[in-house]
């Protein structure tokens, strides 16, 4: 808890003024003016009250010390297990800008357009239950370098001959990138945090404590390692973009310019030069349909809107009902259609139907198994080894612990 120097109650940080503010007396104060760490040389830890879920395993860091009884992962309402630890501070911080009813207007008018959603996603008490959350961040500096072609093509006429010429054009890249973002919590889905982005890096703040005070916030337990094959093809995209750019500039009097054979997140070479951390905002919200856990996320800084939303079968079959009923009294009225032309057109508009639930139903299945999800598989795998280095270990122990036989044959007596 960061304390008011006026009158010693609990400090939050205020979206609206941008400040410390403090309810009890009004005073407001700097966020790096109240950090706790400010006097120290190197400023590497900060303490923060972690707190346990029960069911899912989550941890959720807060400056408050007093319990929570939700999850913002699974939203089990539950008392969660508390504990103090010191973790390695975060390098900067993108502060909250949308404050709640603002996210709860941004939610609302999305809700608004998704006219099949169960009304339970509507409700004023549903849309209480966001909470805002510091999601963690990797910040990666990148070196890119490497050599590609593409071919170009020119025609002209000449008397009663079209002249064609092909040239082959080549490029050589030597970029620097920096604060390439990519997801560094196991738990916040990688999909999620995709549709949520970007976020406002004009905002971003060396950290201080202040900012984390009347949130909650998530740390980093993914290495920036395992994203490495997603940071070449983001640079790879982003060198295309200017490749590309650069050669209709300047070749423009081309009539064709093919693309590279082979994708640039291929045949660049890549180093991550650096990595830091970052923790950024989102109002998060989640809610159990059916057997898994659905999110509703708001970016903090944009107020972008990315959610889960599922499908209510009666609403849905009420809306076809509706659609189906005027077009056949219509058509029954004008058109007289015969048995195997209504055939062929129900059995396209089926197959039609049938691909578009194929495809709905393989992108559900990719985010309950979380095919695609590339920080959950790093934790997941970690956990993994670490737990078969421990049966392992038991196994040792329990074979060096193990008492040796006596030999049980009797001596026979000449």
């Amino acid at each position: 808890m960061i304390q008011c120097a006026g009158c010693g109650s609990n400090l939050v940080y205020d979206i609206a003024r941008k400040k410390m503010y403090c309810k009890a007396c009004g005073n407001e104060y700097e966020p790096e003016s109240v950090d706790k760490d400010e006097d120290s040389e190197e400023r590497k830890l900060m303490e923060l009250t972690v707190f346990i879920c029960p069911q899912c395993g989550g941890e959720i860091y807060s400056t408050d010390e007093s319990a929570t009884g939700f999850c913002s992962y699974c939203g089990a309402a539950t008392m969660l297990s508390s504990r103090l630890k010191s973790e390695r501070r975060p390098d900067y911080v993108i502060p909250f800008a949308v404050t709640k009813d603002m996210c709860k207007a941004s939610y609302a008018t999305v809700m608004k357009r998704a006219i099949y959603a169960p009304n339970r996603l509507k409700h004023r008490r549903n849309v209480q239950e966001f909470r805002g959350i510091y999601m963690p961040y990797w910040l990666c500096d990148v070196d890119q370098k490497g050599k590609t072609a593409v071919r170009a093509t020119d025609s002209y006429s000449s008397g009663v001959d079209t002249v064609s010429h092909t040239y082959n054009v080549r490029c050589f890249a030597d970029n620097h990138y920096e604060n390439i973002t990519m997801d560094a919590s196991s738990l916040f889905p990688d999909d999620l945090s995709s549709k949520v982005a970007p976020f406002d890096s004009a905002d971003m703040k060396p950290f201080s404590m202040g900012y984390l005070s009347g949130f909650y916030a998530d740390l980093p337990d993914v290495d920036y390692g395992v994203y490495r094959d997603k940071i070449a093809q983001v640079t790879g995209d982003m060198a295309y973009d200017v490749m590309m750019s650069k050669i209709k500039h300047h070749l423009c009097t081309y009539d064709a310019i093919c693309e590279p054979e082979e994708p640039l997140s291929e045949t660049m070479d890549i180093k991550i030069t650096g990595a830091k951390t970052g923790l950024f905002p989102v109002w998060l919200l989640s809610y159990k349909n059916g057997k898994r856990i659905a999110y509703a996320a708001v970016n903090g800084s944009t107020g972008k809107v990315a959610a889960d939303i599922p499908l209510d079968i009666g609403k849905f079959l009420l809306g076809c009902l509706i659609g189906v009923a005027p077009l056949y009294f219509l058509l029954n009225l004008f058109l007289t259609v015969r048995p195997g032309v209504l055939l062929a057109f129900v059995s396209a508009i089926g197959a039609l139907v049938t691909m578009i639930y194929c495809d709905e139903m393989e992108k559900i299945a990719d985010v309950e198994t979380h095919e695609n999800d590339v920080g959950f598989f790093a934790r997941h795998t970690l956990n993994v080894k670490k737990s078969g280095g421990r049966k392992k270990k038991l196994q040792i122990k329990k074979l060096q612990t193990k008492k040796p036989q006596k030999n049980t044959k009797k001596k026979i007596k000449k």
